[in-house]
Protein backbone atom coordinates (compact mmCIF):
# COMPACT_ATOMS: atom_id res chain seq x y z
CA UNK A 1 0.00 0.00 0.00
CA UNK A 2 1.27 3.49 -0.82
CA UNK A 3 2.03 5.90 1.98
CA UNK A 4 -0.69 8.29 3.16
CA UNK A 5 -0.65 11.85 4.44
CA UNK A 6 -3.24 12.91 7.00
CA UNK A 7 -3.56 16.13 8.91
CA UNK A 8 -3.48 16.15 12.71
CA UNK A 9 -7.12 17.26 12.73
CA UNK A 10 -8.30 14.11 10.92
CA UNK A 11 -10.44 11.67 12.90
CA UNK A 12 -10.94 7.97 12.41
CA UNK A 13 -14.04 6.03 13.27
CA UNK A 14 -13.24 2.34 13.64
CA UNK A 15 -15.46 -0.67 13.14
CA UNK A 16 -16.18 -2.75 16.28
CA UNK A 17 -12.90 -4.52 17.06
CA UNK A 18 -11.73 -7.61 18.88
CA UNK A 19 -8.35 -7.04 20.56
CA UNK A 20 -6.51 -9.99 22.11
CA UNK A 21 -3.11 -10.10 23.76
CA UNK A 22 -0.59 -12.81 22.85
CA UNK A 23 3.13 -13.46 23.17
CA UNK A 24 5.49 -10.75 24.40
CA UNK A 25 3.19 -7.73 24.70
CA UNK A 26 1.73 -8.24 21.22
CA UNK A 27 -1.94 -7.78 20.40
CA UNK A 28 -4.15 -9.21 17.69
CA UNK A 29 -6.70 -6.79 16.20
CA UNK A 30 -9.55 -7.78 13.91
CA UNK A 31 -12.92 -6.35 12.95
CA UNK A 32 -15.80 -8.28 14.47
CA UNK A 33 -17.12 -10.40 11.64
CA UNK A 34 -14.07 -9.58 9.53
CA UNK A 35 -11.33 -11.81 8.21
CA UNK A 36 -8.18 -9.67 8.12
CA UNK A 37 -6.18 -9.80 11.32
CA UNK A 38 -3.30 -7.48 12.19
CA UNK A 39 -0.81 -7.35 15.06
CA UNK A 40 0.37 -4.40 17.13
CA UNK A 41 1.97 -3.57 20.46
CA UNK A 42 0.62 -1.89 23.59
CA UNK A 43 1.26 1.57 22.12
CA UNK A 44 -0.83 0.63 19.08
CA UNK A 45 -3.69 -0.52 21.28
CA UNK A 46 -3.52 2.76 23.20
CA UNK A 47 -3.82 4.62 19.89
CA UNK A 48 -6.84 2.53 18.91
CA UNK A 49 -8.51 3.33 22.21
CA UNK A 50 -7.97 7.05 21.62
CA UNK A 51 -9.43 6.80 18.10
CA UNK A 52 -12.44 4.92 19.49
CA UNK A 53 -12.90 7.69 22.07
CA UNK A 54 -13.11 10.26 19.26
CA UNK A 55 -9.65 11.85 19.50
CA UNK A 56 -8.09 13.26 16.35
CA UNK A 57 -4.74 12.07 15.01
CA UNK A 58 -3.00 15.07 16.53
CA UNK A 59 -4.70 14.62 19.92
CA UNK A 60 -3.77 10.95 19.89
CA UNK A 61 -0.19 11.77 18.97
CA UNK A 62 0.16 14.25 21.84
CA UNK A 63 -1.53 11.93 24.33
CA UNK A 64 0.82 9.07 23.41
CA UNK A 65 3.84 11.36 23.62
CA UNK A 66 2.90 12.35 27.14
CA UNK A 67 1.96 8.79 28.08
CA UNK A 68 5.29 7.34 26.92
CA UNK A 69 7.40 10.41 27.74
CA UNK A 70 8.61 11.33 24.28
CA UNK A 71 8.24 14.16 21.76
CA UNK A 72 4.98 14.32 19.71
CA UNK A 73 6.89 14.37 16.43
CA UNK A 74 8.53 11.07 17.45
CA UNK A 75 5.12 9.34 17.53
CA UNK A 76 4.60 7.96 14.02
CA UNK A 77 0.96 6.96 13.60
CA UNK A 78 1.03 6.71 9.81
CA UNK A 79 2.20 3.06 9.65
CA UNK A 80 -0.55 2.01 12.06
CA UNK A 81 -3.26 3.93 10.19
CA UNK A 82 -2.03 2.48 6.90
CA UNK A 83 -2.38 -1.04 8.28
CA UNK A 84 -5.84 -0.27 9.71
CA UNK A 85 -7.06 0.95 6.33
CA UNK A 86 -5.58 -2.05 4.55
CA UNK A 87 -7.28 -4.45 6.96
CA UNK A 88 -10.72 -2.84 6.55
CA UNK A 89 -10.82 -1.69 10.18
CA UNK A 90 -11.67 1.98 9.47
CA UNK A 91 -15.36 2.81 8.95
CA UNK A 92 -15.09 6.59 8.43
CA UNK A 93 -12.24 9.03 7.91
CA UNK A 94 -13.05 12.68 8.67
CA UNK A 95 -16.73 11.88 8.37
CA UNK A 96 -16.37 10.23 4.97
CA UNK A 97 -17.39 6.58 4.76
CA UNK A 98 -14.63 4.15 3.81
CA UNK A 99 -15.72 1.35 1.50
CA UNK A 100 -15.21 -1.94 3.33
CA UNK A 101 -16.75 -5.41 2.91
CA UNK A 102 -20.20 -5.78 4.40
CA UNK A 103 -20.41 -8.07 7.43
CA UNK A 104 -23.42 -10.38 7.32
CA UNK A 105 -24.92 -12.97 9.66
CA UNK A 106 -22.82 -15.79 8.16
CA UNK A 107 -19.68 -13.71 8.67
CA UNK A 108 -20.54 -13.15 12.33
CA UNK A 109 -21.24 -16.85 12.87
CA UNK A 110 -17.95 -17.79 11.20
CA UNK A 111 -16.12 -15.17 13.23
CA UNK A 112 -17.58 -16.38 16.51
CA UNK A 113 -16.66 -19.97 15.66
CA UNK A 114 -13.05 -19.11 14.77
CA UNK A 115 -12.25 -16.57 17.48
CA UNK A 116 -14.52 -17.53 20.34
CA UNK A 117 -15.78 -21.13 20.22
CA UNK A 118 -12.73 -22.93 18.81
CA UNK A 119 -10.18 -21.18 21.09
CA UNK A 120 -12.30 -22.14 24.12
CA UNK A 121 -12.36 -25.74 22.92
CA UNK A 122 -8.58 -25.63 22.43
CA UNK A 123 -8.03 -24.44 25.99
CA UNK A 124 -10.29 -27.19 27.31
CA UNK A 125 -8.63 -29.84 25.14
CA UNK A 126 -5.15 -28.95 26.41
CA UNK A 127 -6.21 -30.22 29.84
CA UNK A 128 -6.84 -33.71 28.49
CA UNK A 129 -4.16 -36.44 28.49
CA UNK A 130 -1.75 -36.00 25.58
CA UNK A 131 -2.78 -39.14 23.61
CA UNK A 132 -6.37 -37.86 23.60
CA UNK A 133 -5.57 -34.17 23.21
CA UNK A 134 -3.33 -34.40 20.13
CA UNK A 135 -5.85 -35.76 17.59
CA UNK A 136 -8.54 -33.44 18.93
CA UNK A 137 -6.23 -30.43 18.66
CA UNK A 138 -5.43 -31.46 15.09
CA UNK A 139 -9.10 -31.18 14.21
CA UNK A 140 -9.58 -27.88 16.05
CA UNK A 141 -6.51 -26.18 14.63
CA UNK A 142 -7.35 -27.57 11.21
CA UNK A 143 -10.61 -25.60 11.33
CA UNK A 144 -8.97 -22.51 12.84
CA UNK A 145 -6.13 -22.38 10.28
CA UNK A 146 -7.99 -23.38 7.14
CA UNK A 147 -8.94 -19.82 6.13
CA UNK A 148 -5.73 -18.05 7.28
CA UNK A 149 -3.53 -20.63 5.51
CA UNK A 150 -5.53 -20.89 2.29
CA UNK A 151 -3.46 -18.36 0.36
CA UNK A 152 -0.18 -19.76 1.72
CA UNK A 153 -1.14 -23.30 0.67
CA UNK A 154 -2.12 -22.14 -2.81
CA UNK A 155 1.22 -20.36 -3.20
CA UNK A 156 2.94 -23.59 -2.16
CA UNK A 157 0.96 -25.56 -4.72
CA UNK A 158 1.78 -23.05 -7.46
CA UNK A 159 5.50 -23.25 -6.62
CA UNK A 160 5.37 -27.05 -6.59
CA UNK A 161 3.68 -27.06 -9.99
CA UNK A 162 6.24 -24.58 -11.30
CA UNK A 163 9.19 -26.74 -10.25
CA UNK A 164 7.46 -29.92 -11.48
CA UNK A 165 5.34 -28.82 -14.48
CA UNK A 166 3.07 -31.26 -16.22
CA UNK A 167 1.34 -32.72 -13.17
CA UNK A 168 -2.44 -32.86 -13.43
CA UNK A 169 -4.46 -30.44 -11.25
CA UNK A 170 -5.53 -33.34 -9.05
CA UNK A 171 -1.89 -34.10 -8.22
CA UNK A 172 -1.34 -30.52 -7.13
CA UNK A 173 -4.46 -30.75 -5.00
CA UNK A 174 -3.09 -33.85 -3.23
CA UNK A 175 0.15 -32.00 -2.54
CA UNK A 176 -1.70 -28.96 -1.15
CA UNK A 177 -3.80 -31.13 1.19
CA UNK A 178 -0.74 -32.84 2.62
CA UNK A 179 1.16 -29.55 2.84
CA UNK A 180 -1.66 -28.05 4.91
CA UNK A 181 -1.73 -31.19 7.05
CA UNK A 182 1.94 -30.71 7.94
CA UNK A 183 1.42 -27.00 8.60
CA UNK A 184 -1.27 -27.83 11.13
CA UNK A 185 0.73 -30.59 12.83
CA UNK A 186 3.65 -28.19 13.14
CA UNK A 187 1.40 -26.00 15.30
CA UNK A 188 -0.19 -28.86 17.21
CA UNK A 189 3.17 -30.41 18.15
CA UNK A 190 3.94 -27.35 20.27
CA UNK A 191 0.46 -26.33 21.36
CA UNK A 192 -0.24 -29.81 22.76
CA UNK A 193 2.77 -29.39 25.07
CA UNK A 194 1.96 -25.89 26.27
CA UNK A 195 1.62 -25.49 30.07
CA UNK A 196 2.05 -29.21 30.70
CA UNK A 197 4.22 -30.63 33.48
CA UNK A 198 7.75 -31.45 32.39
CA UNK A 199 7.19 -35.14 33.14
CA UNK A 200 4.37 -35.33 30.57
CA UNK A 201 6.43 -33.47 27.95
CA UNK A 202 9.41 -35.78 28.51
CA UNK A 203 7.19 -38.84 28.28
CA UNK A 204 5.84 -37.79 24.90
CA UNK A 205 9.26 -36.79 23.55
CA UNK A 206 10.77 -40.08 24.69
CA UNK A 207 8.02 -42.08 23.00
CA UNK A 208 7.60 -40.19 19.73
CA UNK A 209 10.77 -38.22 18.92
CA UNK A 210 13.64 -40.36 17.68
CA UNK A 211 17.21 -39.35 16.89
CA UNK A 212 19.06 -41.03 14.01
CA UNK A 213 22.73 -40.55 13.17
CA UNK A 214 23.75 -39.32 16.62
CA UNK A 215 27.09 -41.07 16.15
CA UNK A 216 27.83 -38.69 13.25
CA UNK A 217 27.08 -35.71 15.48
CA UNK A 218 29.33 -37.15 18.21
CA UNK A 219 32.14 -37.60 15.69
CA UNK A 220 31.71 -34.00 14.52
CA UNK A 221 31.93 -32.70 18.08
CA UNK A 222 35.17 -34.61 18.70
CA UNK A 223 36.90 -32.76 15.85
CA UNK A 224 37.16 -29.66 18.06
CA UNK A 225 36.32 -27.25 15.22
CA UNK A 226 32.76 -26.50 16.28
CA UNK A 227 29.64 -27.96 14.65
CA UNK A 228 27.30 -26.00 12.40
CA UNK A 229 23.99 -27.85 12.28
CA UNK A 230 22.27 -26.81 9.06
CA UNK A 231 18.65 -27.45 9.79
CA UNK A 232 16.01 -27.35 7.10
CA UNK A 233 12.39 -26.30 7.54
CA UNK A 234 10.80 -29.74 7.62
CA UNK A 235 7.89 -30.67 9.89
CA UNK A 236 8.35 -29.65 13.53
CA UNK A 237 11.77 -28.03 13.14
CA UNK A 238 11.22 -26.01 16.34
CA UNK A 239 11.55 -29.25 18.31
CA UNK A 240 15.11 -29.76 17.00
CA UNK A 241 16.91 -27.76 19.72
CA UNK A 242 14.70 -29.26 22.44
CA UNK A 243 15.47 -32.80 21.30
CA UNK A 244 19.21 -32.03 21.44
CA UNK A 245 19.28 -30.23 24.79
CA UNK A 246 17.46 -33.18 26.39
CA UNK A 247 20.38 -35.39 25.30
CA UNK A 248 22.77 -33.12 27.18
CA UNK A 249 23.99 -31.15 24.15
CA UNK A 250 24.48 -27.40 24.60
CA UNK A 251 23.91 -25.22 21.56
CA UNK A 252 22.96 -21.83 20.18
CA UNK A 253 19.81 -21.90 18.09
CA UNK A 254 18.97 -19.27 15.49
CA UNK A 255 15.56 -18.49 14.14
CA UNK A 256 12.21 -17.01 15.10
CA UNK A 257 10.51 -18.20 18.26
CA UNK A 258 6.80 -18.95 18.18
CA UNK A 259 5.34 -15.48 18.61
CA UNK A 260 2.24 -16.98 20.21
CA UNK A 261 4.31 -18.25 23.11
CA UNK A 262 6.52 -15.19 23.35
CA UNK A 263 10.31 -15.07 23.44
CA UNK A 264 10.61 -14.37 27.15
CA UNK A 265 8.07 -17.02 28.11
CA UNK A 266 9.93 -19.56 25.96
CA UNK A 267 13.27 -18.66 27.56
CA UNK A 268 11.77 -18.87 31.03
CA UNK A 269 10.35 -22.31 30.32
CA UNK A 270 13.67 -23.58 28.96
CA UNK A 271 15.45 -22.20 32.03
CA UNK A 272 13.01 -23.98 34.34
CA UNK A 273 13.60 -27.25 32.48
CA UNK A 274 17.37 -26.93 32.85
CA UNK A 275 16.98 -26.16 36.54
CA UNK A 276 14.79 -29.21 37.06
CA UNK A 277 17.02 -31.46 34.92
CA UNK A 278 20.76 -30.80 35.49
CA UNK A 279 21.52 -33.38 32.77
CA UNK A 280 20.02 -31.08 30.12
CA UNK A 281 22.34 -29.06 27.92
CA UNK A 282 22.17 -25.27 27.77
CA UNK A 283 20.10 -23.75 24.96
CA UNK A 284 20.74 -20.14 23.99
CA UNK A 285 18.23 -18.58 21.60
CA UNK A 286 19.52 -16.06 19.05
CA UNK A 287 16.47 -14.19 17.78
CA UNK A 288 17.95 -11.49 15.54
CA UNK A 289 20.77 -11.25 13.04
CA UNK A 290 22.76 -8.18 14.04
CA UNK A 291 26.51 -7.66 14.40
CA UNK A 292 26.50 -8.68 18.05
CA UNK A 293 24.69 -11.94 17.26
CA UNK A 294 27.02 -12.70 14.35
CA UNK A 295 30.09 -12.24 16.55
CA UNK A 296 28.53 -14.46 19.20
CA UNK A 297 27.90 -17.27 16.69
CA UNK A 298 31.38 -17.11 15.14
CA UNK A 299 32.97 -17.07 18.58
CA UNK A 300 30.93 -20.08 19.72
CA UNK A 301 31.94 -22.13 16.67
CA UNK A 302 35.62 -21.21 16.94
CA UNK A 303 35.55 -22.33 20.57
CA UNK A 304 34.19 -25.75 19.56
CA UNK A 305 30.53 -25.08 20.29
CA UNK A 306 27.41 -26.10 18.36
CA UNK A 307 25.20 -23.70 16.40
CA UNK A 308 21.86 -24.57 14.80
CA UNK A 309 20.84 -22.38 11.87
CA UNK A 310 18.31 -22.64 9.05
CA UNK A 311 19.99 -21.87 5.69
CA UNK A 312 16.85 -22.36 3.60
CA UNK A 313 14.94 -19.33 4.90
CA UNK A 314 13.74 -16.37 2.87
CA UNK A 315 15.42 -13.20 4.12
CA UNK A 316 14.61 -9.56 3.45
CA UNK A 317 16.77 -6.81 4.88
CA UNK A 318 14.62 -4.19 6.58
CA UNK A 319 17.06 -1.55 5.41
CA UNK A 320 16.28 -2.10 1.72
CA UNK A 321 12.51 -1.73 1.99
CA UNK A 322 11.28 1.47 3.61
CA UNK A 323 7.85 0.14 4.54
CA UNK A 324 9.32 -3.00 6.10
CA UNK A 325 11.87 -0.85 7.94
CA UNK A 326 9.16 1.39 9.34
CA UNK A 327 7.05 -1.54 10.50
CA UNK A 328 10.11 -3.17 12.07
CA UNK A 329 10.89 0.06 13.93
CA UNK A 330 7.28 0.46 15.03
CA UNK A 331 7.03 -3.08 16.38
CA UNK A 332 10.47 -2.92 17.97
CA UNK A 333 11.87 -5.72 15.79
CA UNK A 334 15.60 -5.84 15.13
CA UNK A 335 16.43 -7.67 11.94
CA UNK A 336 19.45 -8.01 9.72
CA UNK A 337 21.31 -4.81 8.90
CA UNK A 338 23.14 -6.60 6.12
CA UNK A 339 22.04 -6.17 2.48
CA UNK A 340 19.75 -8.81 1.12
CA UNK A 341 21.98 -11.34 -0.65
CA UNK A 342 20.89 -13.01 -3.87
CA UNK A 343 23.26 -15.86 -4.70
CA UNK A 344 21.90 -17.99 -7.59
CA UNK A 345 21.91 -21.74 -6.82
CA UNK A 346 20.41 -24.74 -8.56
CA UNK A 347 17.19 -26.14 -7.12
CA UNK A 348 15.98 -29.06 -9.22
CA UNK A 349 15.89 -27.62 -12.75
CA UNK A 350 15.58 -24.02 -11.68
CA UNK A 351 17.77 -21.23 -10.44
CA UNK A 352 16.74 -19.52 -7.23
CA UNK A 353 18.30 -16.51 -5.49
CA UNK A 354 19.15 -17.42 -1.91
CA UNK A 355 20.70 -15.82 1.11
CA UNK A 356 24.11 -17.51 1.58
CA UNK A 357 24.07 -16.87 5.32
CA UNK A 358 24.74 -20.51 6.26
CA UNK A 359 27.54 -20.78 3.71
CA UNK A 360 29.11 -17.55 4.96
CA UNK A 361 29.09 -18.70 8.58
CA UNK A 362 30.69 -21.99 7.54
CA UNK A 363 33.33 -20.26 5.39
CA UNK A 364 34.33 -17.82 8.12
CA UNK A 365 34.27 -20.20 11.11
CA UNK A 366 35.44 -23.40 9.33
CA UNK A 367 33.38 -25.81 11.51
CA UNK A 368 32.13 -29.29 10.69
CA UNK A 369 28.85 -28.76 8.78
CA UNK A 370 26.11 -31.31 9.42
CA UNK A 371 22.65 -31.26 7.76
CA UNK A 372 19.84 -32.07 10.18
CA UNK A 373 16.06 -32.11 9.95
CA UNK A 374 12.94 -33.55 11.53
CA UNK A 375 10.83 -35.82 9.35
CA UNK A 376 7.29 -36.88 10.21
CA UNK A 377 6.51 -40.55 9.71
CA UNK A 378 3.31 -42.44 10.40
CA UNK A 379 4.13 -42.90 14.09
CA UNK A 380 7.16 -40.79 14.97
CA UNK A 381 9.05 -37.58 14.49
CA UNK A 382 12.56 -38.54 13.39
CA UNK A 383 15.41 -36.10 14.01
CA UNK A 384 17.97 -37.21 11.43
CA UNK A 385 21.60 -36.15 11.08
CA UNK A 386 23.08 -36.37 7.59
CA UNK A 387 26.64 -37.01 6.54
CA UNK A 388 29.03 -34.08 7.06
CA UNK A 389 29.52 -31.83 4.06
CA UNK A 390 33.04 -31.82 2.70
CA UNK A 391 34.76 -28.47 3.35
CA UNK A 392 35.25 -26.43 0.16
CA UNK A 393 38.77 -26.51 -1.27
CA UNK A 394 38.50 -23.01 -2.73
CA UNK A 395 40.77 -20.32 -1.33
CA UNK A 396 39.14 -17.13 -0.09
CA UNK A 397 36.09 -16.86 2.15
CA UNK A 398 33.77 -15.69 -0.63
CA UNK A 399 34.52 -18.69 -2.86
CA UNK A 400 34.14 -21.03 0.11
CA UNK A 401 30.85 -19.34 1.02
CA UNK A 402 29.44 -19.82 -2.49
CA UNK A 403 30.55 -23.45 -2.68
CA UNK A 404 29.19 -24.35 0.75
CA UNK A 405 25.86 -22.67 -0.07
CA UNK A 406 25.64 -24.78 -3.21
CA UNK A 407 26.35 -27.92 -1.17
CA UNK A 408 23.66 -27.03 1.37
CA UNK A 409 21.02 -26.58 -1.30
CA UNK A 410 22.07 -29.78 -3.05
CA UNK A 411 21.39 -31.56 0.22
CA UNK A 412 18.09 -29.68 0.62
CA UNK A 413 17.03 -30.84 -2.85
CA UNK A 414 17.77 -34.45 -1.94
CA UNK A 415 15.57 -34.15 1.17
CA UNK A 416 12.77 -32.43 -0.74
CA UNK A 417 12.84 -35.32 -3.23
CA UNK A 418 12.18 -37.73 -0.36
CA UNK A 419 9.21 -35.91 1.21
CA UNK A 420 8.29 -32.77 -0.77
CA UNK A 421 5.14 -31.84 1.17
CA UNK A 422 7.04 -31.69 4.46
CA UNK A 423 9.30 -28.82 3.36
CA UNK A 424 7.77 -25.51 4.44
CA UNK A 425 9.72 -23.42 1.93
CA UNK A 426 7.26 -23.93 -0.91
CA UNK A 427 4.97 -21.01 -0.03
CA UNK A 428 7.91 -18.55 -0.11
CA UNK A 429 9.70 -19.99 -3.12
CA UNK A 430 8.24 -17.35 -5.43
CA UNK A 431 10.20 -14.72 -3.48
CA UNK A 432 13.46 -16.39 -4.54
CA UNK A 433 12.92 -15.55 -8.22
CA UNK A 434 12.79 -19.13 -9.58
CA UNK A 435 13.58 -19.45 -13.31
CA UNK A 436 14.32 -22.51 -15.42
CA UNK A 437 17.85 -23.68 -16.08
CA UNK A 438 18.83 -23.77 -19.72
CA UNK A 439 20.47 -26.71 -21.46
CA UNK A 440 23.72 -24.76 -21.32
CA UNK A 441 23.45 -24.43 -17.54
CA UNK A 442 23.01 -20.65 -17.86
CA UNK A 443 20.09 -18.73 -16.44
CA UNK A 444 16.99 -18.19 -18.56
CA UNK A 445 17.14 -15.46 -21.19
CA UNK A 446 14.05 -13.84 -22.65
CA UNK A 447 15.71 -14.04 -26.10
CA UNK A 448 15.71 -17.84 -26.12
CA UNK A 449 12.85 -20.20 -26.76
CA UNK A 450 11.29 -22.73 -24.43
CA UNK A 451 12.89 -25.56 -26.44
CA UNK A 452 16.18 -24.82 -24.66
CA UNK A 453 14.74 -25.38 -21.19
CA UNK A 454 15.78 -28.67 -19.59
CA UNK A 455 12.90 -31.00 -18.75
CA UNK A 456 12.50 -31.21 -14.96
CA UNK A 457 13.58 -34.27 -13.01
CA UNK A 458 11.08 -35.84 -10.65
CA UNK A 459 11.61 -37.26 -7.15
CA UNK A 460 12.37 -40.96 -6.81
CA UNK A 461 10.65 -43.53 -4.65
CA UNK A 462 12.37 -45.61 -1.95
CA UNK A 463 13.63 -48.06 -4.58
CA UNK A 464 15.26 -45.33 -6.63
CA UNK A 465 12.59 -45.45 -9.34
CA UNK A 466 11.57 -42.12 -10.85
CA UNK A 467 8.00 -41.10 -10.04
CA UNK A 468 6.29 -40.38 -13.37
CA UNK A 469 4.10 -37.35 -13.91
CA UNK A 470 0.88 -39.35 -14.05
CA UNK A 471 1.81 -41.17 -10.82
CA UNK A 472 2.78 -38.12 -8.85
CA UNK A 473 0.75 -37.16 -5.79
CA UNK A 474 3.20 -34.72 -4.27
CA UNK A 475 3.30 -36.74 -1.09
CA UNK A 476 5.99 -38.18 1.10
CA UNK A 477 4.65 -39.75 4.29
CA UNK A 478 0.99 -39.16 4.77
CA UNK A 479 1.81 -37.68 8.16
CA UNK A 480 -1.09 -38.41 10.47
CA UNK A 481 1.19 -37.15 13.20
CA UNK A 482 3.36 -38.79 15.79
CA UNK A 483 1.24 -40.10 18.61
Amino acid sequence: MTSIELSDSARLRLHPLRITRFGDEHYSVIRRGGRREVATRAVGVEALRRFQAGDSIGETRRWLAERFETRPEAVKLEPLIQVLLGADLVARLDGVAIETPRVGVQDLVRFHLRFETLPRLVRATRRLPLPIARPLLRRLFGQMLEAPCRRKVRRAGASFERIFPGAAPGRRGAFEREYFDHLVWNVVDLEALRNRPLEQIEGWLDAFVRLEGVEVFEWARRQGRGVLLSGFHFSSNRLLPVALMRRGYSLLSMGAISIGWGAQATKNQLASWCEARPSYGALELVENLDLGSVNRLVEALRQGGTVLTMPDVYSLSTFEDSSVAERARYFGIVRSRFPRATLPVRFFDHWIDVNPWGGWLAAVSRPVVLPVLIERTERHLVCRFGEPLDPPEESGSKARMNKMTEKLFERLQAEVERCPAQWFGWHNLDKLNPRPVLATGREESTDLGEDLVVQPSFPKDQNGKEVKRDERTGSGHRGRGAG
